[in-house]
């Protein structure tokens, strides 16, 4: 934010802060100011129009409103160690795993033992697994691989027996799947249909490889795409965050048209500050945010949907519905928050929506 509009809002403020009357307006008018200014340059438009509303309800109707927070947060993603079953590992000697140059198996658990082989770990890693498994069966039909045939064939039927184990720990384990699992520190700044479509393809695409494991050039793309990408992390944070804010302003909005003076006869004139409030901040700004994180997050939930049916362990699975819910409980508590504002238009002779 340049210092200019900083000026001009500081200005805007004092001039307004100069009519009140009385100490306790000035010092809520000292908090509007501050939380106006972080607010305009910080915060996302959907949730920082619903504080500027929050303020303006407090000010217009002189009441003490409790400060809307984002304080309960929504379960953290299960640690890895929680997540990773053990299994025992493969047999098959070393000196045998040196007599493999002659066959894909032998190239395979090279670069496996390589210094970026041994940090691959994830749904690579047990992709690298399953490439394995067929390697090695056909290596022990190669000739040069008499001598140690069996062997070949009962560490690829080891691995083969391990198979759900090991899906489990790749999923655990997997970095991008964790990241976009994961809530973000921080919500939207900006609702992007184009940054949003390119980490939903990235993951709709590890969906389907898990749904049916197999050989698939674009797995490690999208990997690293959602490994990289805070798009959809972002969106799960402005999703909650703005659900919390709803639900804790509700309640607040009890006897709005009694607070505004409605019962008496005419309309007061802060009736009428208060009913321009919600058309210019709600119905110009929050509505249509919130229809765009409703309209994205449904795509999300969806996605969750199909991944919770996947996983194996019933705490991610637990984990992963938690958020799927988010896709009823966001609107539910946008309807339930217009609720009171309908019933203030109507006491107050308000006209719907204008």
């Amino acid at each position: 934010m340049s210092l200019v509009n900083n000026f001009r809002i500081l200005t805007s403020l004092k001039v307004l802060a100069a009519r009140l009357q009385s100490k306790r307006h000035a010092i809520a008018w000292a908090s509007v100011l501050s939380l106006g200014l972080v607010a305009a340059c910080s915060q996302p438009s959907g949730l920082s129009s619903l504080h500027e509303l929050h303020d303006r309800v407090t000010y217009t109707l002189d009441i003490e409103l409790a400060p809307l927070t984002f304080s309960v947060r929504p379960p953290a993603l299960p640690a890895p160690r929680m997540l990773k079953p053990v299994h025992a590992p493969t047999t098959m000697s070393f000196l045998t795993a040196l007599q493999l140059n002659h066959c894909r198996a032998g190239q395979i658990i090279a670069e496996r033992n390589s210094s970026l082989g041994r940090l691959d770990d994830g749904l690579s890693r047990f992709y690298d697994d399953q490439r394995l498994i067929e390697a090695l069966l056909r290596c022990s039909q190669d000739p040069q691989s008499e001598a140690f045939s069996d062997e070949l064939v009962k560490a690829a039927q080891q691995l083969e027996e391990q198979t759900a184990t090991r899906l489990a720990r790749a999923i655990a384990t997997d970095k991008g799947l964790r990241n976009v699992m994961t809530m973000a520190s921080t919500p939207l700044t900006t609702i992007s249909d184009q940054d949003f479509s390119h980490s939903m393809e990235a993951l709709n695409t590890v969906i389907a490889w898990l749904h049916n494991p197999r050989e698939s050039t674009e797995l490690t793309a999208a990997l690293q795409v959602l490994a990289q990408q805070d798009y959809i992390p972002k969106l799960m944070r402005s999703v909650a965050e703005a659900t919390a804010l709803l639900d804790q302003f509700t309640p607040q909005l009890d006897d709005l048209a009694k607070h505004a003076g409605c019962l008496s006869k005419g309309t007061p004139e802060r009736a009428r500050r208060l009913h321009q409030a919600f058309i210019t901040v709600f119905i110009k700004q929050t509505q249509a945010d919130l229809a765009d994180l409703q309209r994205q997050y449904q795509r999300v939930s969806e996605a969750f949907n199909r991944l919770a049916a996947l996983v194996p362990q019933a705490e991610l699975t637990d984990y992963l519905v938690h958020w799927t819910a988010y896709n009823t409980r966001l609107p539910d508590t946008t309807k339930a928050f217009v609720q009171p504002w309908q019933q203030f238009f109507e006491t107050c002779g308000f006209q719907a929506g204008r």
